[in-house]
């Protein structure tokens, strides 16, 4: 008997030692989660005016930000306001994109990273238009540069952002409320258009 008590305490050190049981070892003692919200996640892209705001567009940019673990919202103005690129929002988290087309083969992308820190400006020539290739080259932008003010310090500052927008001839407009027209999106929450 006492044989037995010997070999199955011993099996039991052998389970353990080499990493068996490990459900309920962390069963007993959860592993501590980072805190990751939604919003920490979230590029909030909104196009301006009727031309850019297409259903296979949509697709390419909802695949390439969700590949890189980015939740993207839509929404559509009429027209693009530098106030509310430059807007200070200390509790949005998200990265804002304002795309627009300002010619058959010519795309402007306008970033405002979290908390309205850090900005983008990208001007984009479309060989052909937003084609299938148009579509890609502007997602692939709209990706990198938002992971990029994501995930690391780039960018340029309020100032400079204000500069280059002066540069094109986009001169800073008084603060004022925006109207958005949310895009409804098949398989999300109404709440998520809105937020």
């Amino acid at each position: 008997m006492n044989h037995g008590l010997r070999f199955a305490r011993g099996s039991l050190a052998g389970v353990l030692l080499l990493g068996g049981l490990p459900e309920a070892a962390h069963a007993a003692n959860p592993p501590a989660v980072a805190a990751d919200t939604r919003a920490d996640r979230t590029a909030r892209i909104v196009f301006v005016g009727a031309a850019a705001d297409t259903e296979d567009l949509r697709a390419v940019l909802r695949e390439l930000l969700e590949r890189s673990g980015v939740h993207p919202e839509f929404e559509s103005r009429d027209r693009f306001r530098s106030s509310a690129l430059l807007a200070t929002e200390p509790s949005d988290a998200r990265v804002w994109v304002f795309l627009q087309l300002t010619g058959p083969r010519r795309a402007k992308l306008y970033f405002r990273g979290p908390l309205g820190e850090r900005f983008l400006l990208r001007t984009l020539n479309l060989r052909r238009g937003m084609d299938e290739v148009g579509r890609e080259l502007v997602g692939q932008v709209v990706e990198t540069s938002t992971v990029a003010l994501l995930r690391s310090e780039g960018g340029m500052s309020r100032e400079e952002a204000k500069a280059g927008l002066s540069a094109e001839g986009e001169e800073p407009e008084p603060d004022e409320a925006v109207p958005a027209r949310p895009l409804e999106e098949p398989g999300h929450d109404s709440a998520d258009a809105g937020a």
